[in-house]
């Protein structure tokens, strides 16, 4: 619509223009030495602007032949950057497919034109590791570096993620603890800086990052959890001394004093100590939380100035449990060496119409050995052989 008002008035214009240079056409005469130029008015305008139109496209043209070299060299760069985020395209897509010599190939030739040369370099390292040529992965990271400014955080990342698949750990952890000072909060350094520790079997490190991965939030809270179960655990595992293993005791969370695995390590450190004492009393307000049935072996294990007073307890759970084959043996070997015979024969019985297993035949079978009674005594012996 705006068009056609346009249209409009423009013919409206025209008409009256043509109509005025009718009545009166005007007219301009140029004279220049002998020489004189007359025409009408409205040919002058038209060949004055014909002429501003020409001399204004000649000026474009002898401008742009001026400049042709640099517009050449602007459309052939256009052309090696197309070129090249082709082959950059093509070469991640190799990189994923598995095609690690196609893939470096096809990065290397790109980087030099691409946009993204940092991505060109880091990916070839990742090809070039993948087909075991690490001097060329070593090259290609320094070409990263010095691709892109302030790339430092990246190539070093790589850099430790490839020193690690190859386990490289010391030198895996070099590159790690330097970044881990340039960007001590960073997550993914973190994350990798606990792999690695955890890899080297190195626990204590393990523990005292934990804390600045769970406040650098980069872990979730089940992952701290575990990380700091499998540390104690390990630190447990392999410790000698009880000295050490009371003090790992002390100082980890009272939450983890009940953890099947933690609280088993410990108690059998103490039983190698002949801390029995200390062991009954875990092991009661253990089962008091819950009922483990592998803490019932370690509590008839545990040698105590009072006996009896173990049978106590455990008859008392025998009330709450009293169908655990673990529990009725407990009582059995108990009352052996109390030398309660009569209520050892009995609970070993029990123990064995639930669940026949070859350490409730070897109890019974000292048993009858302590009661002379050999036939029987070889029985039992046979069927824990067989069991």
């Amino acid at each position: 619509m705006k068009t056609l008002i346009g249209f409009l008035l423009l013919l409206c214009l025209a008409i009256y223009a043509g109509l005025n240079i009718h009545a009166d056409p005007g007219y301009i005469l140029i004279g220049f030495q002998h020489w004189t130029v007359e025409m009408p008015l409205w040919l002058g305008i038209i060949t004055l602007s014909l002429t501003g139109i020409m001399l204004h496209l000649a000026f474009r043209l002898f401008s742009y032949l001026i400049k042709i070299d640099d517009h050449f060299k602007q459309w052939k760069k256009q052309k090696r950057t197309f070129r090249a985020h082709q082959q950059t395209n093509q070469g991640l897509i190799a990189l994923i497919e598995g095609d690690w010599k196609t893939s470096e190939t096809l990065l290397l030739n790109a980087a030099r034109y691409s946009d993204t040369p940092l991505i060109n370099y880091l990916s070839a390292a990742r090809a070039a590791h993948s087909l075991s040529a690490y001097d060329r992965r070593d090259q290609h990271l320094k070409c990263a570096h010095e691709s892109t400014k302030g790339a430092g955080i990246a190539v070093g990342l790589t850099q430790a993620e490839l020193q690690l698949k190859r386990k490289q750990l010391e030198q895996a952890l070099a590159t790690l603890c330097h970044l881990s000072q340039i960007a001590p909060k960073q997550t993914h350094v973190l994350l990798l800086l606990l792999k690695t520790y955890e890899q080297l079997g190195d626990w204590q490190q393990v523990l005292s990052l934990l804390t600045r991965c769970q406040k650098s939030k980069a872990i979730s809270a089940d992952d701290f959890q575990a990380y700091q179960q499998k540390a104690y655990t390990q630190l447990l595992h392999h410790t000698g001394r009880l000295d050490a293993a009371e003090q790992l005791w002390h100082t980890m969370p009272k939450a983890l004093h009940t953890e099947p695995t933690i609280l088993t390590l410990y108690v059998n450190i103490l039983l190698n100590y002949n801390r029995g004492d200390e062991v009954v009393v875990l092991l009661r307000e253990a089962l008091k939380k819950d009922w483990h049935p592998d803490w019932i072996t370690l509590f008839a294990e545990a040698k105590v100035s009072h006996t009896k007073q173990q049978i106590t307890m455990a008859e008392q759970w025998l009330a709450q449990h009293p169908d655990d084959p673990l529990l009725l043996r407990a009582l059995g070997k108990l009352c052996l060496r109390e030398k309660l015979w009569g209520k050892s024969q009995h609970y070993l019985e029990a123990s064995l119409t639930f669940s026949p297993q070859a350490s409730a035949y070897r109890l019974l079978g000292e048993l009858f050995d302590a009661l002379d009674q050999p036939e029987k005594a070889l029985e039992a012996y046979r069927q824990a052989a067989t069991a």
